[in-house]
């Protein structure tokens, strides 16, 4: 079973030139958690599965934590903050996109994160 938290507008520090960090931009981030068991889907308790709310909360703060040069980092980042605090997650999936060029949609990375916190290759 997946949770997935989808178009999270997020204001970032992002770029690799001082310029481009000088003031926020925003971003998309689209979040996917699987669950280590679809146990919440029985019980219908909150105590059996991850509270999205609580990882909306954390991606704000590390979005507005620090500047990040890269969005390879900052989906990183995130995708360890909720491995890390959420018990029923078995890996998450994290997309970041940045709209900077006019002629496209967006600039985007999708990265994945194991529960021990490693960026999976794929």
């Amino acid at each position: 079973m997946e949770i997935l938290i989808e178009r999270l507008r997020l204001p970032v520090r992002l770029g690799c030139t001082a310029e481009e960090r000088a003031y926020p931009q925003i971003v998309d981030v689209d979040i996917a958690i699987e669950l280590k068991e679809a146990k919440s889907a029985t019980t219908d308790s909150l105590a059996d599965t991850v509270d999205y709310m609580v990882v909306v909360q954390s991606t704000k703060e590390i979005s507005s934590s620090k500047e990040f040069y890269l969005l390879e980092h900052l989906a990183a980042e995130i995708g360890r903050a909720i491995v890390k605090s959420e018990t029923y997650v078995h890996s998450t999936s994290v997309k970041v996109t940045k709209q900077i060029v006019p002629q496209c949609a967006g600039i985007a990375v999708r990265l994945s994160v194991d529960a021990t916190g490693k960026v999976i290759q794929r």
